[in-house]
């Protein structure tokens, strides 16, 4: 996960480093609408009203107000995003390999699940936080009888 967050990062900063402010116009720019304006910039799409229309679920208003950041970029693009194809296969490839990883542990702690779902009542303690508790303690406590010697 934190290298998927990585190269994310990275192909942000090469687009930003080639004038394309794509976070302006996509929340999320390896979301859906994210997703397809990369690909159509990879293809060499400098057409920013037909980029416009790549946007998933934005009004009209906004598309046309936020394209004019990426309109500057567009003509000197196509060098600095030379490396945009296989920065985007490598995460590709990464989400692939969470969700395989991600049905694997929940595969794993199926039998687990009284207990997981007893520790995602602790505040902060999300459903991951849960199961690296499990990994990292066990499920059989009577190995600690108090909590100090948990806490240790």
């Amino acid at each position: 996960m934190q290298e998927r967050s990585a190269e994310v990062s990275r192909l942000h900063k090469t687009l930003e480093g080639a004038n394309i402010k794509l976070a302006s116009v996509a929340t999320d720019i390896m979301g859906n609408s994210g997703r397809q304006m990369l690909r159509a910039l990879i293809a060499g799409s400098t057409d920013t009203s037909e980029m416009a229309q790549l946007a998933v679920g934005v009004s009209c208003g906004r598309r046309s107000r936020n394209w004019s950041g990426l309109s500057a970029g567009m003509l000197r693009s196509a060098p600095a995003l030379s490396h945009c194809p296989e920065q985007l296969a490598h995460i590709d490839f990464l989400e692939e390999t969470i969700e395989q990883l991600s049905a694997q542990i929940a595969q794993r702690m199926r039998p687990l699940e009284e207990a997981l779902e007893r520790l995602e009542t602790i505040g902060g303690v999300g459903r991951r936080t849960a199961e690296a508790i499990l990994v990292e303690m066990g499920a059989d406590m009577s190995r600690l009888p108090t909590y100090r010697q948990l806490a240790s």
